[in-house]
């Protein structure tokens, strides 16, 4: 068992339209555009840079469908598309700087490639390969930018109830008394109408080290996985866009 930290969010993200045309029929926040010209990981990259983009981020399930159903158009012409991710100082990271990696789609068949750049393929599955093979790739572009909105009548934006900490416009409360299995800290936090922990940005991350720096052990966080995706344990909060794995992670835990 781990020691416990329960910390309740009282804010969520809400996403604006997409007014550019991209790829026919693409999603309504990210613009993805394809290149069939077959170039290394970092010279495609650097070619969609110039056009104010970056390798392909795949953020959740709904785009990565998305990407699958879109490159069924490249089956013949090619096996593999370069994404935006690779392996930087041993961390899985997206060049485009998103910060979640909250869902994986690794082909099976390879997962002791020594490959540190991820390919596509047309099946879609995610394939380590060497940055410097060449391929077609993906660009895209993040097209909207997020708002926060209030979701507890009657709390003022700058106030948080007794014993909690205000980080941001969420409420943060620490409860480290006790060891409890995830399934009871999630069930003590909804007694209290609020959710076990969700991280949404680096400020919050070195907000909690510094807190927490007294204490050595590890928490719960609100991070579940279903399959290949990873959900916060509360269905209004929104999708994981924020991720600060550790080397050798995600590995499948279902909770985290």
């Amino acid at each position: 068992l781990r020691w416990s930290l329960w910390l309740f969010f009282l804010f969520c993200v809400n996403a604006a339209e997409n007014s550019q045309k991209c790829i026919t029929n693409g999603h309504l926040k990210w613009c993805f555009t394809f290149h069939a010209e077959p170039l290394a990981f970092y010279a495609a990259n650097k070619k969609c840079a110039e056009m104010n983009s970056s390798l392909a981020t795949i953020p959740n399930h709904s785009i990565q469908d998305f990407v699958t159903k879109y490159l069924e158009n490249v089956r013949g012409k090619s096996s593999s598309v370069w994404i935006g991710l690779h392996w930087s100082h041993s961390i899985l990271r997206w060049v485009s700087g998103y910060r979640a990696i909250p869902d994986t789609y690794w082909d099976t068949s390879s997962v002791n490639s020594k490959g540190k750049c991820v390919s596509i393929s047309t099946a879609g599955t995610w394939v380590p390969q060497p940055c410097d093979e060449q391929h077609p790739f993906l660009c895209s572009t993040e097209e909207d930018a997020q708002q926060t909105q209030g979701l507890l009548p009657g709390l003022s934006r700058y106030e948080c109830p007794p014993k909690f900490y205000l980080v941001g416009p969420r409420c943060f409360r620490f409860f480290t008394e006790a060891k409890v299995t995830y399934e009871e800290a999630v069930a003590s936090c909804s007694l209290l109408n609020a959710s076990v922990l969700s991280i949404r940005s680096f400020r919050e991350q070195d907000f909690l080290i510094a807190m927490l720096a007294d204490y050595d052990s590890v928490f719960w966080l609100g991070l579940t996985r279903n399959g290949s995706e990873h959900h916060w344990a509360n269905s209004s909060e929104p999708s994981v866009d924020f991720t600060n794995w550790m080397e050798g992670e995600p590995r499948g835990s279902p909770s985290v």
